[in-house]
Order: C-alpha cells, then structure tokens, then sequence
C-alpha cells in the first residue's frame, strides 16, 4: 500500500474530511487531494505530524506493510469520556500514601541488611562468649528480618486501595473554583 493510500485510509477511519485534515495540518484541502492521489508527497515534518495525528508511526506511513504496533498514549475523546475521573484531592492522597509506603519499604531493605552488618561486628568482638554470641547471631537476625517482612507488607497493604491509579488509565479532573 502506498503512502497517498494510507493517509486515505487512515482520514477515513479517524472520520475526517479532506477539509478537516487540511486544517489540521495547515495545508490546502488540494495538497491533501494531492498526497492521496500520490501526486505529491508530504513534507517530512508533515509526515512526523500525520503519524502523531492518526496515532501510527512514520514507519507504517513510509513503508510497505501493515502497521506494527499505534503509538502508545493516544486517546480519542470517546475513550477519554469513558475514563474514571480522579480528582486533584485524590491524587494528592494518592501521593503522600506512597511517599509513606515508600518509607515502610526502604526501612523494610534497611533492616534486611542490618543483621548482615550485625553479624559480621558481632563476630570481630572475641571477647563476648561463644554461647551468648551464637545465641545472638542466630536470633536476632530472625526477629530484624520479621520486623521488615512486617514493614515491606504494611507498605504494600496501604497502598491497596490505590490500586486503580497506580495499574489503570484515568482522566484527570481540575477542581472547581468556588465564586
């Protein structure tokens, strides 16, 4: 399929006129005729802009075949009406409930290497008994590493309920102002 076939196919399907694409690319309704009947061909940047417009990549529109993959992050007005609405106070939630998690974690990996540090000053003393500091070495890292487990998980719990932001698309809100 060739380049003038494409952008037919592609204005068609996004439901535009020769009209509207023109105005679009700030082009003459004729220079668009033109780049569909392969009577011309558009510029490069005219090329970058028609990709980004129907949400191909410039390859898919240059060469033969059909397209791989649609650019990521475009969205139609229908697809974004349909978008759960989150609003600027959710948001703001949403943020200090992972700036917490994220401290429970980062003390959870903190104390997951602490014994490791513990056991190796624990062992430079010769002067504690051995009884006492096998007792230590082996029991103390147990309780560090449960206390973590307990701070990775609390993390990862709190942060639940926010499922919906953190794995699914949505559509920002502004608040309203108030008169």
């Amino acid at each position: 399929m060739k380049l003038g076939q494409k952008i037919a196919e592609l204005r068609k399907k996004s439901g535009l006129s020769q009209e509207t694409l023109a105005e679009k690319m700030n082009v003459s309704r004729q220079a668009v005729s033109k780049w569909e009947s392969n009577q011309s061909i558009p510029d490069i940047e005219k090329i970058v802009d028609l990709s980004e417009l129907f949400g191909v990549t410039t390859d898919y529109l240059l060469k033969n075949g059909t397209p791989s993959f649609e650019l990521p992050g475009k969205t139609t007005e229908e697809e974004t009406k349909k978008l759960p609405k989150i609003s600027d106070h959710e948001i703001t939630q949403y943020l200090e409930v992972a700036k917490n998690a994220a401290h429970f974690e980062s003390l959870a990996l903190a104390l997951i290497f602490l014994p490791i540090a513990a056991f190796c000053l624990f062992y430079s003393f010769t002067f504690i008994s051995p009884n006492i500091l096998g007792t230590v070495s082996y029991v103390l890292p147990v309780i560090i590493i449960a206390i973590a487990l307990g701070c990775f998980i609390h993390g990862r719990l709190i942060m639940r309920e926010y499922k919906a932001i953190t794995q699914e698309q949505f559509d920002l809100t502004t608040a309203q102002k108030v008169s």
